[in-house]
């Protein structure tokens, strides 16, 4: 399980030269609007290209507007190169959820596609984020802390964290403070306080693993612990098991905690295909789910089994088996 990574600041706008050719439009679509002009379906490369008009235009864009600049200010044009939302902005985000967030004159607001204002502009944040599509929140950040507000400005998570992540499969918001993790939902109700080193990305057979205090165990969709966390190192379940160790050996648990193959292997990798790979000592070989060896430790190194082949290395050559040792390609 990998430490969760702070959401991305980078909030810089590039600066682009003058552009001065004659006025031509490449955008890669599959749609035309009703004046014959193609629109961008998704993101898209797109060249806006325009006689001396704008002073910046995005390289990408999605739906029918691109952000351009002129003097400083940002609005937003059409495909066709007309501006369509007024450049009078000092920021334009590009537009998710029907909606885009924009900064004048220090404070920031939200418009929708036609311009018009849905949240005053006078939210006090050093920035406000996209929102997240299908979500409605986005990420607000001031003095660097972090918090979430709703398509209203209404502050739904308040801006004390040192980094959220709002798009998390297990549809939770990830916060961060203190060096220590939580899980809030959409309405900002703590789901999972903010205790642990780590939180897996996502649910796995209705489990979740977290770590505290460097041990690892698992949570059920309750946030209750069904798996005392005890083990030097979790996996995902995979195929109904967990690959743990504990006191430097390794083995395997079910969902409900049991060890069902005692923990007594140098290293192990995840079951596939009904089959998972162990070493003893500096040799690999394969145990199934009732921890009986199947194919014996002789090789170098081994990898997951795959439509019914794994590929192994021994003296120095790779070869691939099949889930009887035998070797099917040299």
């Amino acid at each position: 399980m990998k430490k969760s990574k702070a959401i991305n600041k980078n909030r810089s706008l590039v600066t682009a030269s003058i552009l001065s050719l004659v006025a031509v439009i490449t955008v890669g679509c599959n749609a035309t609007s009703s004046g014959g002009v193609p629109i961008p379906m998704g993101p898209v490369k797109c060249h806006l290209v325009t006689s001396g008009q704008y002073e910046w235009a995005e390289d990408f864009c999605s739906g029918e507007l691109i952000r351009v600049a002129k003097a400083g200010k940002y609005g937003f044009a059409n495909v066709a190169g007309k501006a369509v939302i007024p450049l009078q902005y000092d920021v334009v985000n590009n537009f998710s959820d029907g909606v885009a967030t924009v900064k004048k004159d220090g404070k920031w607001g939200v418009i929708n596609k036609q311009g018009q204002v849905i949240v005053p502009i006078q939210l006090p944040y050093d920035y406000v984020f996209d929102f997240n599509d299908g979500i409605g929140l986005a990420t607000v950040e001031k003095q660097d802390k972090w918090g979430v507000i709703d398509k209203k400005g209404k502050l739904i998570i308040p801006v004390i964290y040192d980094s959220i992540r709002i798009v998390n499969p297990n549809g939770f918001i990830e916060v961060k403070k203190d060096n220590k993790y939580g899980l809030l939902n959409y309405k900002g109700e703590v789901f999972l306080p903010v205790q642990y080193d780590d939180i897996a990305d996502r649910f796995t057979d209705g489990l979740l693993e977290v770590s505290k205090n460097r041990k690892y165990g698992f949570l059920n969709e309750q946030g209750q612990e069904v798996i005392a966390l005890k083990y030097d190192f979790t996996s995902a379940f995979q195929e109904s098991l967990s690959a743990v160790a504990q006191n430097g050996k390794w083995g395997f648990i079910d969902k409900q905690g049991n060890e069902v193959i005692p923990l007594q292997y140098d290293k192990v990798g995840n079951f596939k295909e009904g089959l998972a790979k162990f070493k003893q000592g500096k040799k690999w070989g394969f145990i199934n789910k009732q921890g009986q060896i199947v194919i014996p430790p002789q090789y170098d190194y081994a990898f997951g089994f795959s439509d019914g082949v794994a590929d192994v290395r021994q003296g120095g050559k790779s070869i691939s088996i099949n889930k009887q040792g035998k070797v099917v390609k040299k």
